[in-house]
């Protein structure tokens, strides 16, 4: 019997390794697949994080695509003046990454910003993770080292996406297949390589009714416990760095909320009481006309960023006197 353990055991270690030579000639060998995806403005906004003076307090702003559409870092901190960085480029990739993320880079006198969204434990999307950092090894090993097995349990799934990725490059290729209008804003030409901030020009609203009309409910039973947790012990962790943590809202088309003023009261009431963080609007005051929205409920046009990005400077006004900074 310990004879067969002992070939299983080494049967695993051959397979194991066999699937880590895979996965490295694949993820490594094959690179700059996803030069020009949308993905690369995370990689923007972190290179940008990366050369900030971490001396000198900064506003970082938290958050999926519906902050990457809806705050310019530039005007923020002309308004503030303070140095403003966005960090998160799109919901999918997971709360808990940007989160982490976030704490690189959280250092004295810095004021972070989330719009509350729900998300649960271990809230990683692995595949739009492995995709910011194609020929970014120091994002992969930094990475690798917090989440080894998480790396190890999505290395085929990681592998594939690669190989995929090559057969729709050469396609398009072969095809000279350009993106259409609609989705241009949807790869790297969209971003500011500075900033990280969607540079794209968006005027008017190009989104469909399905897309608006969402019937979106703030449902307070809907929010994983661990969700609560995670934000509570990161409050924890920017207090210890000398930081102010702040949670608002992420603005939505006032179309697409089904939500009665009594439902919105007492989802905002249960929010305030298990996370004690000032929250620095009502969700009312972030419910938009049609004007703002450019290609879904959450997203902003450039009128919308304009004025998102101004309301989130006076909701910080009153908490912080920026002539003094």
């Amino acid at each position: 019997m310990g004879k067969f353990y002992r070939k299983l055991a080494a049967l695993s270690v051959v397979t194991l390794l066999i699937s880590v030579v895979v996965f490295s000639s694949v993820f490594f060998g094959i690179r700059g697949i996803y030069a020009d995806n949308y993905q690369k403005g995370f990689v923007y906004q972190y290179r940008a994080l990366q050369k900030a003076d971490q001396n000198k307090p900064k506003i970082i702003v938290l958050g999926g695509s519906y902050m990457t559409f809806a705050v310019d870092s530039r005007q923020l901190g002309e308004e503030s003046g303070m140095p403003a960085y966005t960090l998160g480029i799109h919901s999918g990739m997971g709360m808990c990454y940007i989160l982490e993320t976030a704490e690189k880079f959280i250092g004295k006198g810095d004021i972070v910003i989330m719009p509350f969204f729900p998300f649960t434990e271990n809230d990683y999307g692995m595949d739009l993770i492995f995709v910011s950092m194609d020929s970014e090894p120091d994002l992969f090993f930094d990475f690798f080292r917090q989440h080894p097995l998480q790396v190890i349990k999505s290395s085929g799934a990681a592998a594939y996406t690669k190989l995929y990725g090559l057969l729709y490059s050469l396609q398009r290729y072969i095809r000279h297949k350009e993106d259409g209008s609609a989705s241009v804003v949807y790869n790297a030409g969209a971003f500011d390589p500075d900033t990280g901030n969607l540079i794209y020009e968006r005027t008017g609203c190009i989104a469909g009714e399905q897309d608006l009309y969402i019937k979106k409910v703030y449902e307070i039973n809907d929010i994983d416990t661990n969700c609560y947790n995670e934000l509570n012990e990161f409050a924890e962790f920017c207090k210890g760095k000398g930081a102010s943590f702040y949670l608002t809202h992420a603005p939505i088309f006032e179309g697409a909320v089904i939500s009665s003023d009594e439902e919105i009261n007492l989802y905002q009431e249960e929010l305030e009481e298990r996370l004690p963080v000032p929250f620095l609007s009502d969700l009312r005051e972030v419910l938009m006309p049609l004007e703002y929205i450019y290609n879904g409920a959450m997203h902003m046009n450039d009128a919308g960023k304009r004025y998102y990005t101004h309301k989130l400077y006076e909701d910080l006004s009153k908490y912080i006197d920026f002539s003094k900074e």
